[in-house]
């Protein structure tokens, strides 16, 4: 229930993070971005 309240508030997983991991996460997606764009994707 709590899963499809979340979509309907517009509420994602990572806002239940602390801000220690949420930063480990973006960290990763703008890494792994940047190596794919260097690929050519």
């Amino acid at each position: 229930v709590q899963h499809e309240m979340d979509h309907l508030m517009g509420k994602v997983f990572v806002e239940y993070l602390s801000p220690l991991k949420r930063d480990r996460i973006k960290t990763k997606m703008i890494k792994k971005t940047r190596d794919e764009q260097g690929r050519g994707r």
